[in-house]
């Protein structure tokens, strides 16, 4: 089988050399040979590697027994890791393991931070330990994580001494198990109530009575608990969820008593604007709660930004006016008179004002610039086939107001995958459309589709953009006519000309005809191309006419034919002859057409 043979002078350096010699060097002796045919060759002549150990090898291991298997496999490159790992058993040769010394002090370190800092920390504070020995100590000093010191907040600490109720302090305290909290109490003598005896009846039918009525904030102050521990009891009481939320009760409260509460410090406070912060931003910050100005300048300090001060006052037609007229939005009249814009939306409804959606909003601002376009952007959407997108690039104007503005117009609005279409439609097939109705009219619709690279639909589509009449399968008969008078075959391409061949034949000033026997030079788009007209007449009286057969339509509409027409003006100019366009009304005009 294939491979080339060995020679006598390859075979004697292999025995010479294959019991002394390393993988590497045999093949540098050997260089048109690889280690696997050597390797089978020896095997072959009964050669074997000698694998006793040699002594320099030996004393390479004595020296070296301390470095990794790895290591030794660089230093010893014929031993395996088997091997070397039974030579060193053998020669009772074994890694010095000297037991690390540790001192009082590092012994210490450890005690005091294990389980506190992580394990980069420790190498830090003890340079001269590896890792695995401090684990080791660690496992010997029987140390573990769990009795690491728990670190107590200030934070934590107040609410230890505000909270009289072990679940309550549970509750709010997560990141601290129940024994820390237990051995802190202990710490700080506290007094308080390990079990949950808190609610008495007095207690219950106060809670039944004021739980859907009062904020949550008043509930904790009322019982002096956590919000936790209130809707725990009323659950177990069956009081159902809140009637109301924090918000509704204090808005009715203010109603009711013309105060406000502060939502931080609890505090009531007459209803005044020189009190409370009302700029837009620092009431999405604070949730839309109104805070106090002590409360909010200790976490956020007094800004130029923030209005503040006696509301303005307006009349309603005032509002109507800037609203219907004038075009302005809820919240630019929020912004105005310092009111919110459900202020102004109830107003608006009371009188009868139908309220503008977001793009009525929108085109209410661009409908200056729109109205004087109309017949123009209609133009362009409809029959230039403009994208939404391209018309707000074109008129700067925002593409949800078109597309309202178009709605309201009654212009159906196209889907995403219609724009696309119509598009490539626009950039493709209309910069195409002489050739593509041409090979409609020649070769039918399916066959210009294919040669056009486009669907039916387009092509349908191209048609009925350019006013062009669909024309039926028996225009485009393709097959043999048998002239009589010649006794000779002619291939006809249309019914057109299979009807123009019958005229032909029965006309006695005609000597003889020619089918597509001449090619005139004409120059369309840059290059240089062959017309072959349909016919070439030979009259009794001398007379030459080249006759072309087309469809009135499509002489009209392309530029292609034309072009073809005007080279064989021309050339029948110089040759002394006549062209003529035959089209529908030539060939069916009353009594020529035999059968």
């Amino acid at each position: 089988m294939g491979g080339k043979r060995w020679t006598k002078e390859e075979v004697k350096i292999l025995r010479k050399n294959y019991s002394n010699l390393s993988k590497e060097e045999l093949e540098k002796l050997l260089p048109e040979r690889n280690w696997m045919t050597i390797n089978k060759k020896a095997s072959d002549i009964g050669l074997e590697k000698d694998r006793m150990w040699k002594q320099e090898e030996i004393d390479i291991l004595k020296n070296n027994y301390n470095l990794s298997i790895s290591e030794l496999l660089n230093l010893l490159p014929n031993r395996t890791k088997n091997s070397i790992r039974s030579k060193l058993s053998i020669k009772n040769l074994k890694k010095d393991t000297h037991k690390t010394v540790w001192i009082k002090e590092e012994i210490k370190i450890l005690k005091n931070n294990y389980g506190i800092i992580n394990e980069n920390q420790l190498l830090e504070l003890l340079p001269n330990k590896t890792l695995k020995q401090i684990k080791s100590k660690v496992g010997k000093l029987k140390l573990k994580k769990g009795h690491k010191k728990v670190y107590w907040s200030q934070e934590e600490i107040k609410l230890l001494n505000t909270y009289k109720y072990i679940d309550d302090l549970i509750h709010n305290l997560r990141n601290k198990t129940r024994p820390q909290i237990y051995l802190k109490i202990k710490e700080l003598d506290l007094k308080i109530i390990m079990i949950n005896n808190r609610w008495d009846n007095n207690n219950n039918e106060e809670l039944s009575k004021y739980y859907h009525l009062e904020t949550k904030l008043e509930l904790q102050n009322r019982f002096n608990i956590s919000w936790y521990s209130i809707n725990k009891r009323a659950n177990e009481l069956n009081l159902g969820t809140r009637k109301h939320d924090d918000a509704l009760l204090i808005k009715r409260k203010e109603l009711e008593t013309g105060k406000r509460i502060c939502a931080r410090c609890g505090i009531e406070k007459e209803l005044n604007f020189e009190n409370y912060a009302i700029d837009n931003d620092i009431r999405t910050r604070l949730n839309y709660k109104y805070v106090c100005r002590s409360c909010e300048e200790e976490k956020y300090p007094r800004k130029t930004s923030i209005r503040h001060g006696e509301k303005i006052s307006f009349t309603i037609e005032e509002i109507i006016d800037l609203y219907c007229n004038d075009g302005w939005a809820l919240n630019s009249l929020a912004k105005k008179f310092h009111r919110s814009q459900k202020f102004f939306k109830e107003l608006l409804l009371e009188n009868n004002i139908a309220l503008r959606t977001p793009e009525e909003q929108s085109f209410f601002k661009n409908k200056s610039i729109l109205e004087p376009l109309t017949n123009e952007l209609i133009n362009n959407y409809l029959n230039n086939f403009y994208s939404l997108k391209e018309l707000e690039d074109k008129y700067n104007v925002n593409h949800e107001s078109i597309k309202y503005y178009l709605s309201k117009l009654n212009i159906k609005i196209r889907s995403c995958g219609e724009t696309q279409s119509l598009k490539e439609f626009r950039d493709i097939i209309l910069p195409n459309k002489d050739n593509i109705i041409e090979d409609y009219y020649n070769y039918g619709a399916h066959k210009a589709s294919i040669m056009n690279n486009m669907r039916r639909e387009t092509l349908y589509r191209l048609l009925e953009h350019e006013n062009i009449d669909r024309i039926y399968k028996s225009f485009y008969i393709m097959g043999k006519y048998y002239s009589k008078r010649f006794d000779k075959h002619f291939l006809y391409r249309s019914s057109y000309e299979r009807d123009y061949f019958n005229i032909l034949e029965n006309d006695n000033n005609i000597l003889y005809y020619k089918y597509e026997k001449l090619k005139i030079p004409y120059f369309y788009k840059d290059k240089w191309k062959n017309y072959i007209p349909d016919f070439i007449i030979y009259y009794k009286n001398g007379d030459i006419e080249i006759h072309e057969v087309k469809p009135l339509r499509l002489i009209e509409i392309s530029n292609k034919i034309k072009i073809k027409a005007q080279y064989a003006i021309e050339y029948c100019n110089i040759h002394n002859m006549v062209y003529k366009f035959i089209t529908e009304k030539e060939i069916y005009r009353g009594d020529n057409l035999n059968g």
